[in-house]
């Protein structure tokens, strides 16, 4: 039932928009977008266990890029009149082709894990195999742990050296003015936060053993919520409801979200969203134009995440001036100027830096696509702290046009549905997925490839190197061989 439902959506879908497209009525082409994703939700229901990640990357991609037209749709809004014509007709292109490849994506993971392990699906709740043995693992959890607790304290002085600085400022000042006063070696520690994490959690610690650092992790983003920036602790909740499900759906024997944790999402999901609607008012100091009421806040709330949208229009006109700045790969950008201009760089090198916050320098001669098309669009208005932002499918577009747009829309899909089997399969490989899915869900409005750089970065190799060393140290000898060790004394104290 689910599959013709699905298949009639998607029939619907390219009927609507090549109708709409056709008579040049824009708002029939965002229909047939708007039933496309639709088509993919539904898609992620018949199998949510092992396309929960999937589900969660459409839903926010439809947040940042989609959400806002449609919003203006509903309201009646002639939501295309700011824009030139062809910067619409691109852009609702893209978002057709984004959203078609992401489940393109998704099939093609489906179909190669198919080949590779027939009934994978049904395999989700098999505990991941470890090819260290079992004291190996325990180690590897105590040390992780251990250094995790390190390095959240030095994250949050970092945090609070933030807020002391910020006192008295205005928001906008911390992206043009704000430089760390800490000893370098407190930030480095401070960076290793959510590497140490991940790799903890990748062990498969019990259900209480990962409350105390989730609960951690969640509060570490409240100095920045304080500031004034709403998407770490948007990011780290996600990620922590992520890693509950992944659990609960890999383990039979205990429930990791029991009927507590399902009143406490239903509860806190709607409160949150209020709360932040309101905060992006409280933090300007404005009132809403609107009027007040939790429908009113929760939709301006909505519609203001959907700015993406405006970016992809005003990049499409922009497109000219940033060409101009030269040739430069916006994709790898992230990698490109850590390797070239990155405190590394800077150190074995003599490296130039790309400077701090706005400037010209890095618009012009960086490969961040989010400062070069700011600066193209906005000038001396970007100088005094604004911008725009970025987006996957600009950066691949620019860079490699639409066949380059599509297949990393296909990669992206692709990539939703392995993690979950990387999640199962060892302690490092659900490391790195848990690593990258800490980022990749701001993917829409960031760069391209941001959510995978941490695989160059020093906190990670550092964390990494010190995790295993540190775990193969704690053990004379550990092997596949190796069956029913007993934990130690201090790891049962602590389970």
């Amino acid at each position: 039932m689910a599959k013709c439902i699905r298949y009639s959506l998607m029939v619907s879908a390219f009927a609507l928009y090549l109708a709409g497209g056709v008579l040049d009525f824009f708002n029939v082409m965002l229909v047939g977008i708007l039933i496309l994703f639709f088509h993919n939700i539904v898609y992620c229901c018949e199998k949510l266990k092992c396309r929960i990640i999937f589900l969660l990357f459409n839903i926010t991609t439809f947040v940042f890029l989609y959400i806002r037209p449609v919003i203006d749709l509903f309201r009646g809004e002639a939501w295309w009149s700011d824009f030139s014509t062809e910067a619409v007709r691109f852009t609702l292109l893209v978002l057709f082709v984004n959203m078609l490849f992401l489940f393109f994506g998704a099939l093609l993971a489906e179909a190669v894990l198919q080949r590779k392990e027939k009934n994978w699906s049904d395999k989700i709740s098999k505990a991941p195999t470890d090819r260290y043995g079992g004291r190996y693992r325990e180690n590897l959890q105590f040390v992780s742990m251990i250094m995790f607790y390190v390095a959240i304290c030095c994250f949050f002085l970092v945090e609070v050296d933030k807020l002391s600085y910020m006192s008295g400022k205005e928001y906008i000042e911390f992206f043009t003015t704000y430089t760390s006063r800490l000893p370098r070696v407190i930030t480095v520690f401070a960076d290793t936060m959510p590497f140490f994490l991940c790799i903890f959690l990748a062990t498969m610690p019990p259900k209480s053993m990962t409350f105390p650092p989730l609960c951690l992790y969640l509060l570490s983003a409240l100095p920045s919520l304080k500031i004034g920036l709403r998407n770490p602790i948007v990011l780290n909740a996600i990620f922590i409801f992520l890693y509950y499900f992944l659990r609960d759906a890999m383990e039979n024997t205990r429930k990791w979200i029991g009927w507590a944790e399902k009143l406490l999402i239903a509860i806190v999901t709607p409160v949150g969203v209020v709360f932040l609607g309101a905060y992006n008012y409280i933090r300007e100091g404005t009132q809403m134009t609107n009027g007040g009421g939790l429908w009113n806040i929760i939709v301006d709330f909505l519609h203001k995440q959907g700015v993406s949208f405006n970016i992809l229009n005003i990049a499409y006109d922009k497109m000219p001036i940033i060409e101009s700045f030269g040739q430069k790969n916006y994709t790898f950008g992230s990698f490109i100027e850590y390797l070239q201009h990155g405190a590394l760089a800077q150190m074995l090198f003599g490296a130039s830096s790309l400077g701090v916050g706005n400037n010209v320098v890095r618009a012009t001669q960086g490969n961040s696509f989010a400062h070069a098309m700011s600066y193209a669009a906005l000038g001396d208005t970007y100088l005094e702290g604004h911008g725009y932002g970025s987006s996957y499918v600009l950066e691949t577009y620019f860079d490699y046009g639409w066949i380059g747009m599509a297949l990393f829309s296909l990669l992206l899909g692709f990539l939703m549905i392995y993690f979950v089997y990387w999640f199962r399969k060892n302690c490092w490989s659900s490391a790195l997925v848990l690593i990258a899915l800490t980022e990749i869900f701001l993917t829409p409005r960031s760069a391209a490839l941001e959510w995978s750089d941490f695989v160059i970065s020093i906190p990670f190799l550092f964390a990494a190197l010190f995790s295993h060393f540190g775990a193969g140290l704690c053990v004379k000898s550990y092997s596949p061989l190796l069956r029913g060790y007993q934990p130690s004394r201090c790891m049962k104290s602590l389970q």
